[in-house]
């Protein structure tokens, strides 16, 4: 039984994970065309999980590789 929740556990935090890779993706993609237009909040979101901010950060970083932006220029 402990090992169907540490299983579940897992599966949930890689969801999460996912999920933030796909906001910070997202989110970095909009402040890219929209950077004067529309003000994205910088602060970490309550609401995530330790895993979705985790991955919201890594897939800002992804983002910012393959767009190759400068760091929060405006």
């Amino acid at each position: 039984m402990s090992n169907q929740s540490n299983e579940e556990n897992l599966l949930f935090g890689v969801m999460s994970f996912g999920m933030g890779v796909i906001k910070g993706i997202a989110n970095q993609t909009i402040r890219q065309e929209y950077h004067d237009e529309l003000e994205i909040e910088k602060h970490e979101h309550p609401d995530e999980s330790g895993m979705e901010q985790m991955g919201h950060a890594i897939g800002r970083t992804i983002s910012h590789f393959f767009q190759g932006s400068d760091n929060h220029e405006k």
